[in-house]
């Protein structure tokens, strides 16, 4: 066999593959940068791709009510803060690992049983534990943990939308930054990842220290939640 019809099959696989990663690089446009959970031409992918970025926000929000805000509170010590984060984390660990699954399976067009039966897992085990969490959070908020008619330098109501916003306007600066850096790694599931993990995390720092300064008890309700409130009462 000669050089030139040996060469031939590897010219054809360099073909093949070049002609693969244009097709992937065109579909991930700027659209697929800037808001990588659209994977386009993936429809169910997009789905659990969009089910798991409201997940990891939401998770992420109460959490950081939970650790952070009712700093004044003198019944919500750090004790009841870890124990009240570790149950919301691990009941939203569970939706949050099967949509994930889900979301790999369907990158990889993987749509047999097992995928239904994670399908079937997710969706219900979602729909219930968000809730739960929310309402978790949104119990600690009850007048009988602080007894102040009004707050000192209450939280304003927009502080939680714009620490939203900031957070994803940060996801999609790191995922477009990432593009620009390295064209190479544009593959829509590494910038899903680094876009939903930086979402994450800003809109924790980002709401972290207003939520810890917003003063919501005051130095009456101190005294008053102390002695008045039986002892070691649960947030919630």
């Amino acid at each position: 066999m000669s050089d030139q019809e040996g060469r031939g099959p590897v010219r054809q696989l360099m073909r093949e593959y070049g002609g693969r990663a244009a097709r992937a690089r065109a579909t991930t446009g700027a659209w697929g940068v800037l808001w990588p959970a659209s994977f386009p031409g993936k429809s169910r992918a997009r789905v659990a791709a969009h089910a798991l970025a409201a997940l990891v926000p939401v998770t992420a929000v109460c959490g950081a009510y939970i650790a952070f805000y009712w700093a004044d509170d003198p019944q919500v010590d750090s004790g009841s803060r870890v124990g009240v984060l570790v149950a919301g984390g691990s009941m939203m660990a569970i939706p949050g690992v099967l949509t994930a699954l889900v979301l790999l399976r369907a990158l990889r067009d993987r749509f047999g049983a097992l995928y239904w039966l994670l399908v079937a897992l997710a969706w219900p085990t979602a729909l219930v534990a968000t809730p739960l969490l929310v309402l978790q959070t949104a119990v600690m908020d009850d007048n009988d943990y602080c007894t102040a008619w009004v707050p000192r330098h209450p939280l304003p109501g927009t502080v939680l939308p714009l620490g939203v916003l900031v957070a994803l306007a940060s996801g999609s600066a790191a995922t477009w930054i990432m593009s620009m850096a390295s064209p190479r790694r544009r593959r829509p599931g590494t910038l899903y990842v680094v876009w939903l993990v930086t979402v994450a995390v800003t809109v924790v720092l980002t709401l972290a220290p207003q939520l810890h300064s917003a003063q919501t008890c005051g130095s009456e309700a101190g005294a008053r939640g102390t002695s008045g409130s039986s002892a070691g009462k649960q947030p919630w």
